[in-house]
């Protein structure tokens, strides 16, 4: 087999490497879909140890919020992305130049009580504001500023700007929230101190993977988990059929 023909083996077995992760992952977002469905939202008095649903809205510990890169709002999670439109091999796309996320602990609260938080590992799922600039079109001057102590350039030559998004995803104070996550003992909670038994628990992404915070409803978030799954289990299954029958293929010819 000569090196071309290696070559050329490389892209079907990757492909059906990727069709058998795809697949894979198509079963996993379909079983989340199933236990979202068949788990009730608890009131959060009633919360017990183990995955629970809930929803209410957000509390900040103490007033400890954090300031949003791009729109300087109070919130206690942000996420953010800068983007440049940029050419490579004769075509155009977006590549993203900078991004990051920060959180802090808060507490969600319903008509029967607030429970601890902590979103680090979850499946953020909450709308975006862009923001762009452009040709005669500068950035807000927050953003700039935000730019210039990152060392980001938003000018080419001549100072003409280049064409750019800035995109922020924000929790804010009061936003109402579903959340599906793991319930366990609160380690900033000793034990025998706490006045209401909500106080002992912390929502958290436990052992299993499925940890989902949403400002959409139970229903939008079942029909995404939905919707990807026939994803992950129809392009998959098309790309291992397609990939293996080129790999049969091939082997005949030799």
């Amino acid at each position: 087999m000569y090196l071309s023909e290696d070559i050329n083996i490389i892209f079907p077995i990757g492909g059906i490497i990727v069709g058998v992760i795809l697949f894979i992952a198509g079963i996993k977002w379909f079983g989340y879909k199933r236990l979202i469905e068949n788990i009730p939202t608890s009131k959060i008095r009633s919360i017990a140890m183990g995955l629970v649903e809930i929803f209410g809205k957000v509390i900040p510990i103490k007033n400890n919020l954090l300031n949003s890169p791009f729109s300087n709002t109070e919130c206690v999670y942000y996420k953010y992305t800068v983007e440049r439109w940029v050419k490579r091999n004769d075509r155009h796309h977006w590549q993203i130049v900078n991004s990051g996320k920060t959180s802090l602990p808060f507490k969600l609260q319903d008509g029967t009580g607030s429970v601890l938080i902590d979103p680090i590992g979850a499946n953020i799922d909450i709308e975006s504001t862009t923001y762009s600039s452009g040709a005669g079109n500068d950035p807000p001057l927050i953003i700039q500023n935000f730019l210039n102590s990152n060392n980001l350039n938003y000018e080419g030559f001549f100072g003409i700007n280049y064409r750019m998004r800035y995109r922020e995803s924000i929790i804010v104070p009061g936003k109402n929230l579903y959340i599906i996550g793991s319930a366990t003992d609160n380690p900033f909670k000793a034990d025998g101190t706490a006045q209401h038994s909500t106080e002992d628990i912390m929502i958290h992404r436990g052992k299993g993977n499925l940890y989902h915070i949403s400002q959409k409803p139970e229903k939008s978030v079942i029909k995404s988990y939905l919707m990807k799954a026939l994803g992950g289990l129809i392009v998959g299954s098309l790309m291992i059929i397609i990939c293996f029958n080129i790999l049969l293929n091939m082997f005949k010819n030799f």
